[in-house]
Order: structure tokens, then sequence, then C-alpha cells
């Protein structure tokens, strides 16, 4: 399994100049999955459980041939602030996976990772 992370700036709520613990957590926890064998939720699934983030949701992409699925993680630094996300992406050949604190592939991502996280943690 291929597993990449793509560099972008950092998002209020993590660390200037370099992507949150939790998120290196996640990537390290993902590239012990084996999706071929586990399918690409239950290795994301089991991935945040293993480094104490909140499986948000899977979705499917369309309209691009990059990209067959994303996942959402998320997590909070603390009660009162506010969630961060990591997305998963299965890239079209269904073994590519990359994780980064943004979602391109899917219009509103974040939005609706802060929505479903925010219901789950109320």
């Amino acid at each position: 399994m291929d597993t990449r992370v793509l560099d972008r700036p950092a998002q209020a709520g993590t660390q200037a100049g370099g992507p949150a613990l939790k998120h290196v957590e996640l990537e390290l926890a993902l590239g012990a999955q084996d999706i071929r064998v586990e399918g690409f939720e239950a290795a994301v699934r089991n991935a945040c459980a293993d480094c104490g983030v909140a499986f948000v949701f899977n979705l499917p992409v369309f309209g691009t041939d990059e990209a067959q699925r994303v996942a959402a993680a998320g997590w909070r630094e603390g009660k009162a602030a506010e969630p961060e996300f990591a997305f998963v992406t299965l890239g079209a050949d269904g073994s590519t996976i990359t994780i980064d604190r943004r979602c391109d592939c899917l219009d509103h991502a974040a939005d609706v990772a802060r929505a479903w996280f925010d219901l789950m943690t109320v």
C-alpha cells in the first residue's frame, strides 16, 4: 500500500508549520493497515481506533479519475478546541491512500465533516 501525506499549510488549531500530532499518528496507523485485505473503510476505521480519533464518514467520489472514495477522521485537542480533521482518499488504483487536512475531491467536505463530528460528539 502506498500512503502519502500532502504538505499543506497548517489550519487553525494545528501547530504552525506542521501537522497536528493526531494527524501524524493517523498516518502511521494507516500505514500499518492492509487495505487490500481489510478494505478501505475497515482500514480507516481500524487506524482511527488505534490512535483514538473519531471515524466521521466514508463517501464515494464522483467526477474525477483520481479518487474512488474519501473518508474523514476528526478529533479535538481539548474540550473547548475547534475540531481538526484528516481526509483519507482512496486513489483510483484502489491501493493508494492520501492523507490530507483538506479535501479537494469532495465539495464541502470540511463542512460535512464538521456537521457529522458535532453530531457524534454531542
